[in-house]
């Protein structure tokens, strides 16, 4: 897939207001070279993070209060090797709850191919990183173990591929091998997606063979286990349009709103389109054509929620230049307002990156590229109708001569099959970690029917237990090989190709034994995996080892006279290491170490160390360091009451 891109010249200083005095317009002088901006986001905080992509192959950063001050600027190359005239693009940034960024995005020379995902915490410190090979990442969501759920798709020609990863948020490792599907016939699919109560609504896919080699947009709501629900093209039976594409969807109580473009058949202009559907993706409730009057190719680049309704924004390329566009429609697609904004016959190439709506203001934010003035990042406000509170001489404001259509249609719903795609990691470095997709192997996999009964988590064991392990494991083919691993223990194969697996843990002592992860993958002849692992663990608690009393009792009767850590099994307890005991302040008041080697009679008798006098009735905090006959060493801490 071929991507091209205006080159413009951006970004970030400090003297915002001294430019042309603009009002509620901010005009950022650019100190980075050949460079481009690539998003905006509102912080936890509050404040606003720009982001952009430079030819030096770094990506930029720009935290910015509400009035336009810099806050902070850092920039990273999370791609390792990235050549002067390549480029990384952040594509999306996700926060959590603690404010630290997930973020994601593609380094690019002339093709999309390779991805890469990072993680800062709110001080902009790089946390994690992972980079991956013949992958372009395209969108990312929370899923709903708040791990990472990207929507992504191999950018090799001939081989466009869709998939869905699950990474986990802590260090990006694959969750598991179900979790990765990809979806036959779709070229670019999930450009956008949007999480919602029923799973993602996704869209921005084309479909080349439903429709004989048409472009259609493809909009589909997937579910938190990755199966497609349902498939629609909404634009695709109007008739009048040659191409269609779908773009950012909107989601309200009743309905998903989508947006798109089409093209005309009768002159190849753009045309903007939305639509409204139902949730079951089944019927069509309103569609709306919107011409912009004197523009053959509106380039639409945002879609949110605003005001009671929707608002549109992108750039257009009329007469004399290229303008900013933004329409305000109602929740039943009805224009409130349209504006425009450029400098008059400036003839600046504008390359619109999104905009925010907060506090009733729109943020927009973008780049343009004067013949006469320079390159610049234009980062400006408005008021909640579109317009400058006061005049401004960095752009002129002007209504938008539009012209709406409304288009009732059905729309079919779409099946697609789902398909196991397999993945080999390769460690690079100590922080960062590579991602080989082997394309034979995807489509060696078409036809993958490994499966196999799902372990426990945890599989708890008694001394001299013998585990047979079955993971019932079908669908193999031939040459099928199984791979198994622990920490641990003795293991022998019941049958000839190992899926049967007799496993012994080694244990010193019936109550000291080894735990660890048992873990399997099975690879056949066709390079299709399947793995799966469960925790062994000895049933045998610290609580059966050990006893340590809560009260005791010295009065000399010989019952109870002494506090120690009493072994349950002598085979299991060598020696205590340490008692230590403090008073309700926090003062060591009696220690002892190396108590009696085999003999646990002997302990604290509730006199003080510090006067040798007996100690009165409390409750003291102790610290006992026991051996166990394996040399371990085990601490446990609690209260214990002394009573006389």
């Amino acid at each position: 897939m071929r991507i091209f891109f205006t080159i413009l010249l951006i970004v970030f200083g400090l003297n915002l207001f001294a430019q042309n005095n603009c009002t509620f317009s901010y005009l950022i002088d650019s100190k980075v070279n050949n460079s481009f901006a690539t998003g905006q986001y509102l912080l936890p905080n509050g404040n606003f993070l720009l982001t952009y992509s430079s030819y030096d192959g770094k990506v930029g950063f720009v935290e910015m209060e509400e009035s336009g001050k810099v806050i902070n600027e850092f920039s990273y190359s999370f791609y390792p090797g990235t050549n002067n005239g390549d480029f990384e693009q952040i594509k999306n940034i996700l926060f959590d709850q603690n404010g630290n960024i997930y973020g994601f995005g593609n380094e690019l020379s002339g093709f999309i191919k390779k991805g890469f995902v990072f993680k800062l915490d709110k001080n902009y410190q790089l946390l994690q990183l992972k980079y991956i090979e013949d992958i372009c990442f395209l969108d990312m969501e929370w899923n709903a173990n708040n791990d990472l759920k990207l929507f992504c798709l191999s950018p090799t020609v001939n081989r466009n591929e869709s998939f869905i990863m699950n990474l986990s948020k802590n260090d990006f490792s694959l969750l598991s091998n179900s979790q990765i599907v990809t979806y036959d016939n779709l070229y670019d699919h999930h450009e956008y997606s949007l999480k919602t109560n029923s799973g993602y609504i996704t869209s921005g896919g084309y479909d080349y063979s439903y429709f004989n080699g048409n472009q259609v947009g493809v909009v589909s709501l997937v579910s938190e286990n990755d199966n497609i629900s349902w498939s629609i093209s909404p634009f695709s039976h109007l008739s009048q349009f040659s191409k269609q594409y779908s773009h950012k969807i909107i989601e309200t109580a009743n309905e998903f709103i989508i947006s798109g473009i089409g093209i005309t058949k009768s002159d190849t202009t753009k045309r903007i389109l939305v639509a409204s559907i139902d949730k079951n993706g089944t019927k069509t409730n309103w569609i709306k054509s919107i011409q912009l009057i004197g523009s053959r190719n509106p380039n639409l680049t945002s879609f949110i929620d605003h005001d009671n309704g929707f608002l549109l924004a992108g750039s257009s390329d009329n007469i004399s230049d290229i303008d900013i566009f933004a329409i305000a429609l109602d929740n039943n697609g009805n224009v409130k307002w349209r504006r425009s904004y450029g400098q008059p016959n400036g003839k600046e190439i504008i390359s619109y990156s999104n905009i925010i709506s907060k506090n009733n203001h729109l943020y927009f934010y973008l780049n343009t590229n004067s013949f006469s003035s320079g390159n610049k990042l234009w980062w400006f406000n408005t008021n909640n109708q579109g317009t400058f509170n006061l005049n401004s001489n960095c752009s002129e404001v002007k209504d938008l001569n539009i012209e709406v259509l409304d288009l009732i249609t059905n729309i079919t719903p779409i099946n697609f099959k789902n398909k196991s795609i397999n993945f080999e990691i390769k460690s690079n470095s100590s922080n960062s970690e590579s991602i080989a997709v082997s394309l034979d192997t995807i489509c060696a996999c078409l036809s993958c029917k490994l499966s196999s009964n799902k372990f426990a988590d945890t599989l708890k064991y008694e001394f001299g237990d013998t585990l047979m392990i079955n993971p019932n494991i079908i669908g193999a083919y031939q040459g099928a090989k199984i791979f198994w691993s622990f920490d641990n223990g003795d293991t022998s194969c019941v049958t000839n190709d190992c899926k049967q697996l007799k496993f012994i843990p080694k244990c010193s002592t019936p109550c000291i034994c080894s735990n660890g992860i048992l873990k399997y993958i099975v690879k056949d002849s066709l390079g299709c995996t399947l793995t799966d692992s469960t925790f062994i663990k000895n049933k045998t608690e610290l609580s059966d080892i050990v006893q340590i009393p809560n009260v005791f009792t010295p009065n000399s009767d010989k019952t109870n006279d002494v506090f120690t850590a009493v072994p349950k099994d002598k085979g299991c307890m060598k020696r205590i290491k340490l008692i230590r005991i403090f008073n309700r302040w926090g003062k060591v008041v009696y220690q002892d170490v190396d108590l009696n080697d085999g003999d646990f009679t002997t302990g604290w008798d509730g006199t003080s160390d510090l006067n040798g006098e007996e100690l009165n009735s409390d409750i003291f905090t102790y610290q006992i360091e026991v051996e166990l006959t394996d040399h371990s060493t085990k601490v446990f801490k609690g209260e214990v009451l002394l009573v006389r």
